[in-house]
């Protein structure tokens, strides 16, 4: 197995390539103000180089850059937030019970529609596609470029629903922009992940 660790520091981005429990390439790049660039600096350099020809099986990054930009209020952006799942998820909607301060700068439009599954598979109400369509559009009229899309047992609705949904953002795009999305099916089990986001 090929994985790829990386470690984002305050002045270096640490990364190193390993096959199989051994380390067999290891570089250093300077950690950028955005952090991306440090990363992609880093990888790049990885992938250039002998050993880091052929396919990775896993990239994991760990850094105190994400706490520290929300204990530090900063380099936060406002996020999308759609939840499938009414009626039963209509009770604690998205970013209640996030700080209010950091919800002021990250909560971007929310909505939550009909659809989900229960956990044995029955849908709690069928997928409400008109007003995920009208969700979008307020998205990209904010103007918004990352949206979160969580859904009730989300490992569920992949199967049955994402292959409708999963092209419905780039419709809705604004001209020039490049709107994120993360699908709670594809990270995490059943039932494990509250919420997920995504952000550039």
């Amino acid at each position: 197995m090929r994985r790829i660790g990386i470690d984002v520091g305050g002045t270096n981005t640490d990364a190193v390539l390993i096959d199989d429990g051994r380390v067999v390439r290891a570089v250093k790049a300077p950690t950028s103000e955005d952090v991306t660039a440090g990363i992609l600096q880093a990888l790049t350099q990885l992938r250039t180089a002998p050993e880091g020809q052929g396919d990775v099986d896993a990239v994991m990054i760990g850094t105190t850059h994400f706490i520290n930009a929300v204990v530090q209020r900063r380099q936060l952006t406002p996020v999308g937030a759609l939840r499938i799942g009414e009626p039963i998820s209509a009770t604690l909607p998205p970013f209640c019970d996030w700080p209010p301060d950091v919800a002021a700068i990250a909560k971007g439009a929310i909505a939550s529609t009909e659809g989900g599954f229960e956990y044995d598979g029955r849908p709690i109400m069928p997928l409400d596609e008109a007003a995920i369509r009208q969700t979008a559009r307020q998205m990209r009229d904010q103007g918004l470029r990352s949206v979160a899309i969580s859904a009730i047992f989300p490992p569920l609705i992949a199967v049955t629903s994402s292959a409708r949904l999963r092209s419905w953002p780039r419709k809705y795009r604004m001209r020039r922009s490049r709107c994120h999305r993360i699908w709670a099916a594809s990270v995490c089990s059943n039932g494990r992940m509250r919420r997920c986001s995504m952000r550039r």
